[in-house]
Formats: structure tokens, sequence, C-alpha cells
């Protein structure tokens, strides 16, 4: 009998365990960039999957490949045509996934430094409003 409270007891504190625990952290994957040109733009995609229970907001980047690093959002205009929007900020909700995809949102890499060149790697840190910095390799691909 004490046996089957003794079970009983450590099965109900790994549930209460279980229910409180955050989920991990922040993660990037999948991040790819467009070949380009010295002097000329590109762009970075990937994917940010937020397992934790709280929310948290991606709202800068920087790479030396580049002079400036801008969050944008491809969008149809009225008249058909795409248009870019920079983003102040992109929030990430709690036990979720965003996607930076051709298309829609990715990072705008602003007169590049040099040729981004298929089959190299740049390096992009990425900053977060509660999970800090984070610095990706990213490859270039052709895709």
């Amino acid at each position: 009998m004490k046996f089957a409270h003794l079970l009983l007891a450590i099965t109900i504190v790994s549930f209460s365990l279980s229910a409180c625990q955050t989920q991990g952290s922040l993660s990037v994957e999948n991040a790819w960039a467009r070949p380009g040109s010295a002097g000329s733009n590109s762009a970075v995609y990937f994917r940010i999957d937020n397992p934790t229970n709280r929310e948290d907001t991606l709202i800068g980047a920087s790479s030396a490949a580049a002079s400036q690093v801008e969050i944008h959002l491809s969008m149809m205009g009225a008249d058909e045509t795409m248009a870019m929007h920079p983003q102040e900020s992109v929030t990430v909700p709690s036990r979720s996934q965003v996607t930076f995809e051709p298309g829609g949102l990715h990072m705008m890499l602003v007169n590049l430094q040099g040729d981004l060149v298929e089959g190299e790697e740049i390096e992009l840190t990425l900053r977060f409003r509660e999970a800090g910095e984070m610095t990706l390799q990213v490859p270039v691909e052709q895709r």
C-alpha cells in the first residue's frame, strides 16, 4: 500500500513539474541567403521556432556582409505588383513558428559589401527582445 501512495505522489509531482516547464528556447532553422553582387541588395530567409510559453519579438539584425539589414514584408499591391514594406519588428507568438520566405517576410541585406557567392556563408546576427542576440552562419544558395 505504501508503494502505491509513493507511486501516486511521484506521478502527481511529475505532472505538476511538466505543466510549469518552459519548452526550450527560440531556434532558427533552414536559413539561406540569395546570391548577390557587391553594392546591390540580397535577402535572407529562415524559420523561427518558439516552443516557449512566452512570445518574443525580432527587433533587428546586423551582418558584416551588408551596410544595413532590414526586416521587410513583400505584399501584392492593389495594382497587382509586389512591393516591399519595412517592418520595425516581427512578433513570434508562443508555441508557434514564423517563416521568412520569398514573397513574404525576409531580412533585406542592403548595399552588399562584397559578392555573395553560392556555396559560401555569411554571418547574420538576429536581435530578439527577450532571447537577446542569436548569430547564424547562413549559406548562400540559389533556390
